[in-house]
């Protein structure tokens, strides 16, 4: 993989790869323009695309039936702006029972080849984001313990 990062206006810059370009830059009270994505952004859409496409072939392997995921994640830096954080809410759209959902989130962070890369130096943790009561009766509470069950960790913090 070969990328390219060259200056643009002021704090703005072009990032090209495989002939597709994006926009970075930094917020207005950053002293950027606002202008395109922050770094920090594209790096955890990099992620949640990679643990997005990796949920749906460990379905497909699996036969479960997941029709779809989006996935919202959010960082969690320290006092020196360093992300120590990262927590993942995905939505798994299709008809999976709780174990299955359960061992898609067990095992995507395993899997996911950007994800690897970063664990265990960043905290990641998978989260269900199925509302309670949106599948059937089942609820996220249920879905954690399942998630909980099929942890190595004690307490299960390997995955949620």
């Amino acid at each position: 993989m070969n990328i390219q990062v060259a200056p643009l206006e002021r704090k703005q810059l072009l990032g090209t790869a495989g002939g597709h370009s994006v926009v970075l830059d930094q917020p207005v009270e950053r002293g950027g323009d606002g202008g395109g994505f922050r770094p920090t952004e594209l790096w955890l859409i990099g992620l949640s695309g990679c643990a997005a496409g990796t949920l749906k072939g460990i379905a497909r392997e699996k036969g479960y039936a997941l029709e779809s995921v989006s996935i919202e994640a959010e960082e969690e830096t320290d006092a020196e702006g360093a992300i120590f954080r990262v927590t993942f809410r995905a939505a798994l759209h299709g008809t999976l029972t709780p174990s299955e959902r359960a061992q898609l989130l067990r095992e995507v962070k395993g899997r996911c080849k950007v994800v690897r890369t970063v664990h265990p130096s960043i905290s990641v943790a998978f989260r269900d984001a199925l509302e309670a009561g949106s599948l059937a009766g089942v609820s996220g509470d249920t879905v954690q313990s399942e998630l909980r069950a099929g942890c190595s960790s004690e307490g299960g913090a390997c995955c949620i």
